[in-house]
C-alpha cells in the first residue's frame, strides 16, 4: 500500500475515487442533456407541467457539474437557458406564472 507521506492518503484508494467521480460526472452530464431533449419534447407537445418539472430538476443539478468539460458544461447550461426561453414563450409561460 502506497500512501503519501503528507497526508497520509492510500494512494490507490484515491485513484479510484478519481476514476468513480469522473464516471459520475459523466453519467450526470448525460443525463442532463437527455433532461434537455426531454424538456424541449415536452414544450412542444405543449405539457406545461412536465416541462417545468424537468426544467427546475435539471437546473438543480446544473452546478454539481465540476469535473466535466468546461465546453460541455457551457453548453449544457446554454441548453437549459435556451429550454428556459422556449418555456416563457410558449403557451407554457402561463404556467409558469402560476406554479
Amino acid at each position: 500500500m502506497r500512501t503519501n507521506i503528507e497526508t497520509g492518503i492510500d494512494l490507490a484508494k484515491a485513484g479510484k475515487l478519481a476514476k468513480l467521480r469522473a464516471k459520475t460526472d459523466r453519467d450526470l452530464a448525460f443525463l442532463l442533456h437527455r433532461a434537455s431533449e426531454r424538456g424541449f419534447l415536452l414544450v412542444q407537445q405543449n405539457d406545461c407541467e412536465k416541462a417545468e418539472t424537468v426544467y427546475a430538476r435539471a437546473s438543480a443539478l446544473l452546478p454539481l457539474l465540476k469535473g466535466v468539460a468546461s465546453q460541455e458544461a457551457t453548453l449544457l447550461r446554454s441548453r437549459f437557458q435556451d429550454l428556459r426561453f422556449q418555456l416563457d414563450e410558449a403557451a407554457c409561460a402561463d404556467a409558469h406564472l402560476v406554479s
